[in-house]
């Protein structure tokens, strides 16, 4: 029986998945020896539009942003708000990770091209983050 504690059912509830995200994006920064500094599960409020959201992970790569969210359960009904929300805070398609536990390779790729955001999997974060980086 999973422990009744509110901060380890958060944690197997999704949090998992942004510690992952982190330590595999962080470690292969670290392995690169790239400058970064990094913010997980913050929230941003837009005076101008009156939201607050909240980010899962938020890397800023020698200047470059890179943004991940993270689900590990169902994930259609929020790409339309990361879309939004991209685009408020300026960030281009490439740069803006959608990391879903669990998808078909074949299934992030095509919904990546029908959406202006970026659609991961645990398999292929790493490769989407090197291409972003050696883009810049």
């Amino acid at each position: 029986m999973l422990n009744e504690s509110p901060q380890i059912r958060h944690f197997f509830d999704g949090e998992w998945l942004e510690w992952y995200g982190f330590m595999k994006v962080a470690s292969l920064l670290l392995s690169q020896k790239k400058n970064f500094s990094c913010l997980r599960s913050s929230r941003i409020l837009s005076t101008i539009h009156q939201a607050q959201n909240e980010i899962d992970i938020f890397f800023l790569i020698e200047k470059q942003p890179l943004w991940i969210e993270c689900k590990s359960g169902e994930f259609r009904d929020s790409i339309n708000k990361y879309q939004a929300l991209r685009k408020r805070i300026g960030i281009d398609s490439d740069s803006a990770l959608l990391l879903v536990a669990g998808l078909d390779d074949e299934k992030a790729a095509s919904m990546s091209s029908m959406f202006n955001l970026t659609i991961v999997n645990e398999h292929t974060l790493l490769k989407r983050v090197e291409k972003v980086l050696n883009k810049s």
